[in-house]
């Protein structure tokens, strides 16, 4: 009889600890997701456009080649701290094109997951329709958190010329559990990776703690071919455009269409 009690215990503990796991999740989700920084540009260096809920988004456009690259940042970042590497793109000959979520730099509106994919939606409708690239020559690529947007892009985009993902979760809840316990969606991003049949290169640390390499292998198990999983041995979750590997592979896939061969 004892035992039932601890057996009895000992599930309503289990179940009192996950129901708090939900409710926290529920409640504080878009709080831990999205820590925007405060911003660390002026209007004056950005352009502007909308987004379906409303908001006006704060983007920069550098043109270079016939290529555009869709950027999607990480989430403790914002247009300003980036520049740099925007830079760094148009100078290897690609045009890129970078945007602010709600909430983040001087983008308008409340930082939460509808409102980052209807960033990801607005974003990827400009660059087609305003910029005139054709789907066939936009790669979409995401760090992190912007991997979730990126992703996205391929849902609702299957021509993409390709999609590039960097240090990027498998769901929101993985990025942090070693399984996704949450009974609802939060940025799952194996499932549309499914059903996307363009190229995919991924790019991943193996010594990333932030969101643990298991993230990149769950990503690629779930794609479709064609696919190459890069490991960036004894790196972590930043920093990873510091190495040639980095620029060697997103070139190759952005501007021939083909996987790097080195």
């Amino acid at each position: 009889m004892k035992k039932m009690h601890i057996l009895i215990y000992v599930f309503c503990l289990i179940a009192a600890v996950y129901a708090g796991i939900l409710l926290f999740a529920g409640f504080f989700a878009d709080v831990l997701i999205f820590p925007a920084p405060a911003p660390t540009y002026s209007e004056s260096e950005c352009l502007f456009f909308d987004s379906a809920g409303g908001e006006k988004l704060a983007a920069k456009y550098l043109p270079a080649g016939n290529v555009c690259i869709v950027y999607s940042h990480g989430n403790g970042e914002d247009l300003g701290m980036i520049s740099s590497l925007l830079e760094q793109y148009r100078s290897e000959g690609l045009s890129v094109f970078a945007y602010d979520y709600p909430g983040y730099g001087r983008s308008s509106g409340k930082a939460s997951v509808e409102n980052f994919i209807a960033a990801a939606d607005a974003a990827l409708g400009y660059v087609k329709n305003n910029l005139g690239y054709a789907p066939e020559n936009i790669v979409a690529i995401g760090y992190s958190l912007g991997g979730a947007a990126a992703v996205r892009m391929a849902e609702i985009e299957p021509n993409l010329r390709a999609l590039v993902l960097i240090g990027a979760f498998a769901s929101a809840p993985l990025a942090v559990l070693p399984k996704d316990i949450i009974p609802w969606d939060i940025l799952e991003n194996r499932k549309k990776l499914s059903k996307f049949h363009r190229p995919v290169l991924f790019l991943h640390g193996d010594s990333d703690f932030i969101v643990p390499a298991r993230n990149a292998r769950l990503n690629y198990a779930s794609a479709n071919e064609p696919k190459k999983l890069v490991w960036f041995r004894g790196m972590g979750h930043y920093k990873l455009f510091d190495e040639k590997k980095y620029w060697d592979e997103i070139l190759s896939l952005a501007l021939s269409g083909k996987f790097c061969d080195k």
